[in-house]
């Protein structure tokens, strides 16, 4: 199951054909809670924290979710 985030009605998946840059995804939801080098973190309102990581050639690969913390 991939995983995903909704960003201004869109819905953002890691593993979508066209992988998103970092800068495209930033573009779409915003500036995240916490950003380095690979990994942007978003805090949602429903408490749950999406960790989008990126590889060196700065394209998604992969988005994990927390509930809580």
């Amino acid at each position: 199951m991939a995983g995903s985030i909704r960003c201004q009605g869109e819905i953002i998946q890691d593993a979508q054909m066209k992988p998103l840059t970092k800068a495209q995804v930033r573009d779409k939801s915003g500036k995240p809670a916490v950003e380095d080098f690979r990994m942007l973190t978003y805090k949602t309102e429903a408490n749950v924290t999406k960790g989008l990581r990126f590889n060196d050639a700065g394209e998604l690969e992969s988005i994990t979710e927390q509930v809580g913390g």
